[in-house]
């Protein structure tokens, strides 16, 4: 038993006897009759107690390493941005970003949004995988062709750093890639 619950209990036990004046038996316990003096002293020394085993219950949750604990703080997000720009001979693209598993973003270009850019936040800096899924629109001649692709690798990321979108066609199929800005 803890020492605030005794001390709890101790004193109601005399507040008890403070307000009966004893004459009263608790289990094993017989406690005899006490006069009006003693009575007070006894309704004093409980109420100290009982305030004291509610003040060493209060100290004790942050003492208590077994108790609850509050989780720590939320460690400061690190923030980067992705960027991407209607390239040479393209109408358009929209990429789909996945960053370690978890969709970060869309972005798209076209002839009215030329740039388009994405902020993110990762919970620390250091190196991500990544996965992109795009859609890109390219005139050839006077005919525009659609391109589907992906592509996929690992960034080093760091706070305030700056990654544009790149690619390449090959064959029938847009390979992507994010590329650090220096």
């Amino acid at each position: 038993m803890s020492l605030e619950i005794v001390s709890f209990v101790f004193g109601g036990l005399l507040i008890l006897i403070g307000l009966l004046g004893g004459g009263f038996e608790v289990r094993e316990l017989k406690v005899p009759q006490v006069r009006l003096p003693a009575r007070l002293i006894s309704t004093l020394a409980g109420v100290v107690f009982v305030i004291l085993g509610i003040g060493l219950k209060a100290d004790s949750g942050a003492v208590q390493a077994d108790g609850p604990s509050l989780p720590p703080p939320p460690a400061a997000m690190v923030h980067f941005t992705i960027r991407d720009e209607v390239g040479e001979s393209q109408v358009s693209e929209q990429v789909k970003i996945t960053l370690d598993e978890r969709i970060v973003g869309t972005i798209t270009v076209d002839p009215i949004h030329r740039v388009s850019e994405i902020s993110v936040s990762v919970p620390q800096e250091g190196p991500y995988s990544y996965h992109l899924s795009v859609n890109a629109v390219f005139l050839s001649g006077e005919q525009q062709v659609e391109y589907s692709g992906v592509g996929s690798g690992t960034i080093n990321v760091k706070a305030g750093k700056v990654y544009n979108l790149a690619g390449q066609i090959s064959g029938n199929t847009w390979q992507a890639w994010l590329e650090e800005v220096p």
